[in-house]
């Protein structure tokens, strides 16, 4: 190779590095998938910024863990009738049970922590029910709704910080 050449490529590497424009991150792995359109993705992204506000928190750029687990479904007649979910989950600061059903205001909720001990005991108000987690450090919970004595679902919440 000539110095000619060299030196050519050289600078078209300086002048490049200056233009290129990218992200910055940190990652295990990552990639694209394609479908109807195409999504990159990342894996295991250890710093990000998050801005906070009352209505709920957003991480620009970084995907979201989405975490439910149903533990238990009782076999009561009314427990098919219902459906239940929590979310978000892991979850920061505020949660939230939603039932859809019109029977949600005869239902209590628990909420124990990883060792069986009741931290809050309330009743289902209406079919979107908050929770909130912030003062409870992080950890593993479980929440039990129960249409009386009987127990319908028992959701596995993690709080993150």
């Amino acid at each position: 190779m000539t110095k000619k050449t060299t030196f050519c490529l050289a600078a078209m590497f300086a002048l490049s590095a200056g233009m290129a424009k990218a992200q910055q991150t940190v990652c295990a792995t990552g990639g694209d998938t394609h479908g109807n359109g195409t999504i990159s993705f990342s894996v295991g992204q250890p710093f990000y910024i998050v801005s906070d506000n009352n209505n709920g928190s957003l991480a620009p750029g970084v995907q979201q863990a989405y975490l439910i687990t149903t533990i238990e479904t009782a076999t009561s007649e009314i427990a098919p009738l219902i459906s239940m979910k929590v979310f978000p989950n892991p979850t920061t600061d505020l949660l939230t049970l939603s039932i859809d059903n019109e029977t949600a205001q005869r239902l209590h909720y628990t909420l124990t922590d990883d060792n069986g001990r009741s931290l809050e005991k309330s009743s289902v108000e209406s079919s979107i029910t908050k929770i909130d987690m912030s003062r409870y450090t992080p950890s593993v919970y479980f929440i039990n709704v129960f249409c009386g004595k009987s127990r319908l679902q028992t959701f596995k919440i993690v709080k993150i910080q």
